[in-house]
């Protein structure tokens, strides 16, 4: 990651984005995925995980060579194009209680150190959420939940997102959301988080470079410096998600301990463990 543009003024990894051409909703082609990376190389993303949608029930890992053949076709496109953005290829999985026993059968969407990219139905915060995270854990894997702030219940059902990060998951913010004025509750939710010390990371979520592009993490930063400091900053857009692409170990620190949480998280860790023994 030595060769970074110059002229950007910050550093970033990017763990969350949809270059992939033609395989989801974000990039189409590969000349639009090939755009995308130079637009983030540009900001100062120096490596990012290409992470397309998943979906359990959809893929198989016959579907996932297609992914693997477009990925290969971007990665081709940006080497030729001199591009110094380092590249590994992952996965947003959908949450679904069947995928500790789906990536068990197929093994795809997982990069080095075992990362699992998370993505909770929009409009509910499931109550197997720790259930699920406890099951990778299980199996060696390290799951991070992305854009909470997103999900409609966040707010509601804050015992379940702390329970879920108290058995080892991770907590990935949108940048997008700390800067889109159209929607208040998601911008509201996104602060609290990370007031709160939920979040561990940061990423763009692009899918294209005009509609959803790179450019909302350089405004994401300068929110959250704003909000709880530089150093801060830092370790959300470049320490943490370095490490992760590194496949470093990175454990989330414990959030406050509340009673109904302990309780909510003593009932899952008792069902994962005998659903093993």
């Amino acid at each position: 990651m030595s060769d970074r543009n110059s002229r950007a003024p910050w550093r970033f990894v990017d763990l969350h984005n949809h270059v992939v051409p033609g395989v989801d909703d974000g990039a189409a082609t590969v000349e639009i995925g090939v755009q995308l990376v130079r637009q983030a190389s540009e900001l100062g993303v120096e490596a990012l995980w290409a992470t397309p949608h998943l979906l359990p029930e959809r893929h198989t890992a016959d579907g996932w060579a297609k992914v693997e053949a477009g990925f290969a076709s971007l990665t081709a496109a940006v080497r030729a194009a001199a591009i110094p953005v380092e590249m590994q290829l992952a996965a947003e999985f959908y949450l679904d209680p069947k995928l500790p026993e789906f990536i068990d059968r197929h093994g795809v969407g997982v990069p080095r150190g075992g990362y699992v990219l998370l993505e909770m139905p929009s409009v509910e915060v499931p109550a197997y959420l720790p259930q699920v995270v406890f099951e990778l854990k299980l199996r060696g894997l390290r799951p991070i939940i992305a854009h909470p702030e997103r999900n409609a219940q966040a707010m509601t059902r804050l015992p379940i997102l702390r329970d879920a990060i108290r058995v080892g998951a991770l907590m990935q913010l949108d940048a997008e959301s700390l800067i889109d004025e159209r929607y208040p509750p998601m911008k509201a939710a996104a602060e609290r988080l990370l007031k709160a010390g939920l979040i561990h990371l940061a990423a763009s979520d692009a899918h294209h470079p005009e509609r959803r592009p790179f450019t909302v993490l350089p405004l994401a930063r300068e929110r959250v410096v704003e909000l709880i400091g530089s150093a801060a900053a830092d370790r959300l857009f470049d320490h943490v998600p370095r490490a992760l692409f590194a496949g470093e170990a990175v454990e989330p620190e414990a959030p406050e301990m509340e009673m109904s949480s302990r309780l909510s998280l003593w009932q899952q860790v008792r069902r994962s463990v005998s659903s093993w023994l």
